[in-house]
């Protein structure tokens, strides 16, 4: 069979994926479609549109069932109009849909202000659930000596800032702009691939903090760290609440095990 030249076969190609996009800016007759099925055309469309629209609003269900089906379509069409994916993967076309609804200076419909963060905090757990790191590998190569070694952090393992109560919003709880409450969440991957949420007093959230420093090779410097940014003696005692509170983070699998002096 002849093939088309290449340059015709583009700009049916270009012509194919404009309609699937916008369908109502580009016309079938006027975009070199005119020998498609129209039929053909908006089974590919639908699906198209269908399956995207079933997956963000999937990776999102609290949000979802906040803004409602209308507003969520016409989000997805938006979407599909302006924007082009980096990734051909679902599971990226999450953050991908997130980071436009985000950077987009004019917002869609009535957007109440706590969506962006309630978005993210729902999409980190799919964002965790994808990194590639077998942590339970690694842990398997680590020991338990937390303070006197250097505590290793899950890759899997996240520290989230928010304005909101992002963790309490729901359908019947939406927060006003003048109900704002700085909250810090650590999202984590557990051992068994589940993912955990734990809130953090601002005590903790300082350790975990002094643990990202690359200068710290210890957890007993870690320690230290926090308790001189409180100004506060690191006597036995804290080191002992401290040490527990590490501990807690290795339970949990947000911190895998710690490095030793000597490695």
């Amino acid at each position: 069979m002849k093939q088309p030249p290449t340059h015709e076969f583009d700009e049916v190609q270009r012509a194919f994926t404009n309609y699937v996009r916008d369908p109502d800016s580009h016309a079938i007759e006027e975009n070199h479609l005119a020998g498609i099925e129209p039929r053909r055309l908006e089974v590919y469309k639908e699906l198209f549109f269908n399956n995207l629209h079933s997956f963000t609003r999937t990776a999102f269900p609290v949000a979802y069932s906040i803004m409602g089906k209308e507003w969520w379509s016409q989000a997805v069409r938006i979407f599909l109009q302006e924007h082009r994916c980096h990734s051909p993967y679902f599971n990226e076309i999450a953050g991908e849909f997130l980071g436009f609804l985000r950077e987009r200076q004019q917002p869609i419909g009535d957007t109440p202000d706590f969506l962006p963060e309630l978005m993210h905090y729902e999409w980190v757990e799919l964002a965790l659930d994808n990194v590639p790191t077998d942590t339970n590998k690694l842990a398997a190569t680590l020991s338990d000596d937390l303070v006197s070694g250097k505590p290793v952090i899950s890759p899997a393992a996240w520290l989230l800032s928010y304005e909101y109560p992002v963790y309490e919003i729901t359908v019947d709880n939406q927060p006003s702009p003048e109900q704002k409450k700085p909250t810090i969440v650590l999202v984590f991957r557990k051992p068994d691939f589940s993912i955990g949420f734990r809130l953090l007093t601002p005590v903790f959230a300082m350790l975990w903090q002094a643990l990202l420093d690359t200068e710290v090779k210890s957890g007993k410097e870690a320690i230290a760290a926090v308790a001189k940014q409180l100004q506060v003696e690191c006597n036995p005692q804290f080191v002992n609440h401290a040490s527990d509170a590490l501990t807690e983070l290795m339970e949990w699998g947000a911190i895998l095990g710690a490095e030793s002096e000597n490695s």
